[in-house]
C-alpha cells in the first residue's frame, strides 16, 4: 500500500487527534486546500486507514486504530505505521 507525504501528514494529524477532525481543520492546521485534503481523506478510507462520521453537515474523520472495535489492524497497515 503507497501513501503519499500528504497522506501521512493528514494520518499523523488524524492519530495525533483522537477525538478527530473535519476537512476545514485538517486544511487549516496542515495548510493544505480543502479539496486536496478532501481526495486524499478518500484514498484513506479506501485503504482502510481512516473513517469518518457525518455529525450534522460537517464529517468528522479518525484514524482507524482509535477504533480497533470497528477494524482489527492488518499485519499491511502495521508495517505502514512503522515506516511512517
Amino acid at each position: 500500500m503507497k501513501i503519499d507525504e500528504k497522506e501521512k501528514k493528514i494520518l499523523e494529524l488524524l492519530r495525533s487527534n483522537p477525538q478527530g477532525l473535519t476537512i476545514t481543520q485538517i486544511s487549516e492546521r496542515l495548510g493544505i486546500h480543502r479539496v486536496t485534503v478532501i481526495i486524499h481523506l478518500n484514498k484513506l478510507v479506501g485503504k482502510g486507514l481512516v473513517i469518518q462520521r457525518k455529525v450534522g453537515p460537517a464529517k468528522l474523520n479518525y484514524f482507524i486504530n482509535h477504533y480497533s472495535d470497528v477494524k482489527e489492524e492488518s499485519e499491511e497497515e502495521k508495517k505502514t505505521w512503522e515506516k511512517i
